[in-house]
């Protein structure tokens, strides 16, 4: 239950005509709009709220307070009680929030309903909010004289119902009267601006304490080469998108700590040896989200891939290198040479023959000047050498 303390001498104002007043005024400005469009955080947990004049007046409060952590659809209207709010009640669980509020009962007492009719109505409003934590907010019981009587003892019965219906109690009612004159209007029933803003305060404080929304952790290894292995975390829960921070955990020893962003994190580990390795992820949770661990899986971490340079060495064995032939000319002794030389100015060659028995030479020389080959002009010398000797 939450609740404000109670000072130890409580007091409380004369309750006037005003509050009436207060209540007609209220009904001519009107109400939010049922079941209205989501506010907030769009990756909160949906809570939806359902409300009477009570609540239309603690509106801006109530968004100030949740929107920051939750995405919130309201449905509140002046004058309601549990069986006008079915048809609200309904749209606004079609969603499947997970968590709802309900501020009603205060207009079931004024009117007069019965406890049972009030405690079926309120079930069945309940009824469409299966899987949601319930936050209750009771009614004030401590109401002065009124134009129209107020039934303090039909709204501490109806408080009891409350409370057994609840997953937690916003005990208004005991915050409220600790100090009217700061957080209750002349009637005693409708909230001061203090006491709007007290009101919110509890509800937000209600719905962290009591109502953080599960999650599920998983966590994966992409496939390692080397010693880094990078991790992925997902962190879901059934209404709205985590946020927070993942531990990350190998081999039972947490490396490290990541944000979540958008439902994932993620996380490169450098240095592990090759080989398997467990891996956990922890979500620390929020105000919102309550913290989860996941399954632990293995990873494995593969030898470096090593890089072999290998210098080949290759012997050709070429054949061997074959000599250009060389031709040997060898001069018979016995070839006869013979040199001829002819004089341009005479047709009639003379030839002078010498031979030498040993390496033949034969010389021919022709006199110009003359006609018959058989005269030798005295002017030309033939000279044959042989071994030695001059003939």
């Amino acid at each position: 239950m939450i609740q404000a303390p109670r000072p130890s001498s409580a007091h409380h104002r004369p309750r006037s005509v005003v509050a009436l007043l207060l209540i007609v005024v209220l009904s001519l400005v009107g109400a939010c709009d049922l079941a209205g469009d989501a506010q907030g955080n769009p990756a909160g947990p949906s809570l939806a709220l359902l409300g009477d004049s009570i609540t239309v007046r603690a509106t801006p409060s109530l968004h100030t307070a949740l929107d920051p952590e939750y995405r919130v659809r309201l449905g509140a209207e002046v004058g309601m009680t549990f069986a006008d709010m079915q048809e609200t009640a309904r749209t606004l669980g079609a969603d499947r929030p997970a968590i709802v509020v309900v501020a009603l009962g205060t207009n079931d007492v004024w009117n007069g309903v019965p406890t049972e009719e009030s405690t079926a109505q309120l079930d069945l409003l309940l009824g469409n909010f299966p899987t949601a934590c319930r936050v209750l907010v009771n009614v004030t019981d401590q109401v002065g004289v009124l134009e129209k009587p107020y039934d303090n003892g039909l709204a501490s019965a109806l408080n009891v119902v409350i409370g057994d219906r609840a997953d937690v109690v916003v005990d208004w009612n005991a915050a409220a009267n600790a100090d009217p004159g700061t957080y209750l209007g002349t009637d005693g029933i409708h909230p001061l601006p203090a006491g709007e803003d007290l009101l919110a305060s509890m509800v937000h404080e209600a719905g962290r304490s009591a109502c953080p929304v599960p999650t599920s952790t998983t966590v994966a290894a992409d496939p390692s080469v080397g010693t880094d292995l990078v991790l992925r975390a997902t962190v879901s829960a059934p209404s709205g998108t985590p946020w927070g921070d993942v531990t990350f955990v190998v081999d039972g020893a947490p490396l490290g700590s990541v944000p979540i962003e958008a439902g994932a994190a993620t996380l490169t580990v450098p240095g592990l040896a090759p080989g398997d390795h467990e891996i956990r992820a922890t979500s620390g949770g929020t105000a919102v989200f309550a913290p989860s661990e996941s399954p632990p899986v293995t990873a494995t971490v593969s030898p470096p891939e090593v890089t072999t340079t290998v210098e080949v060495t290759t012997t050709v064995d070429l054949p061997p290198t074959t000599e250009p032939d060389v031709t040997t000319t060898t001069i018979d002794p016995e070839v006869t040479t013979t040199t001829t030389t002819t004089d341009p100015t005479t047709t009639d060659p003379t030839t002078t023959t010498t031979t030498d028995p040993d390496a033949t030479t034969t010389t021919t020389t022709t006199d110009p000047t003359s006609t018959d080959p058989t005269t030798v002009d005295p002017t030309t010398t033939t000279t044959a050498t042989g071994a030695g000797s001059a003939r």
